[in-house]
């Protein structure tokens, strides 16, 4: 999924408020939220989704792969 959003970008993004209720509604507890967002303004307390979130930062239109390998 594109980045959870807050505020006006809820508009045009995912609304973090959505994301979390269809997570709980459909996971509970059992889920884990990865973000790859490269910027720190596109972060998030991991508290919004219970502590569940992990944050690995590469640049966007990367492979993964290749930007782990390159730091």
């Amino acid at each position: 999924m594109g980045f959870p959003a807050a505020g006006f970008e809820g508009f045009y993004r995912n609304p973090r408020g959505e994301v979390k209720r269809f997570l709980d509604t459909r996971h509970g507890d059992k889920y884990r939220v990865f973000n790859f967002c490269p910027t720190k303004e596109n972060s998030y307390p991991p508290e919004t989704f219970g502590g569940r979130v992990s944050r690995y930062p590469f640049p966007d239109h990367q492979c993964a792969l290749v930007s782990f390998l390159l730091i």
